[in-house]
């Protein structure tokens, strides 16, 4: 796989449908060319506090997970992410049908990794959608041609490939 990636990129995040290989590929990276992660907050929140939210919960979510990505990029020129706001706006739409009605959060920065759900579902009591996985990744791919972010789209050779061209 080769892809153009832009010099002036400073968060690399991976993003796409539950089990997609997200978080493999997110950690992968950080470690391999050892950079800081930011994983993805609604995990740890979701953890802590039950598998049931609300939009109000999910609000809380959102502002953490910003919180941490500015704190890394203040403190490194280069980080990845496991996930980020738009994985958030577009959970706020498909579980409650509601926006965030956040401030900008630029994406003029990032290179997204879009994964493609080409590998098998895994279980987790967090995840709640095993079977509209490729219809959820169409909704990723028009997002992030709607608000014009650079994107590549990985599959599941190109997953594992993905250490070699970067």
């Amino acid at each position: 796989m080769t892809f153009d990636f832009d010099p002036s990129t400073e968060i690399m995040v991976f993003t796409g449908p539950e089990s997609s290989g997200k978080t493999t590929c997110a950690q992968r990276i950080a470690q391999l060319y050892q950079l800081p992660l930011v994983k993805e907050y609604a995990r740890e929140y979701l953890k802590d506090n039950g598998p049931s939210y609300t939009f109000d919960d999910l609000l809380a979510i959102t502002s953490k997970q910003i919180e941490l990505e500015t704190r890394a990029h203040l403190e490194h020129t280069l980080i990845v992410c496991d996930t980020d706001i738009i994985t958030l706006e577009i959970w706020a739409m498909e579980k409650f049908g509601l926006t965030l009605k956040r401030k900008d959060h630029s994406i003029n920065k990032k290179h997204y990794f879009l994964c493609y759900p080409d590998i098998p579902w895994e279980p987790d009591p967090l995840r709640e959608n095993p079977n509209d996985r490729k219809r959820l990744f169409e909704i990723y791919q028009a997002y992030l041609v709607k608000v014009n972010a650079t994107f590549t789209i990985l599959t599941k050779d190109e997953r594992k490939n993905l250490s070699l061209v970067l």
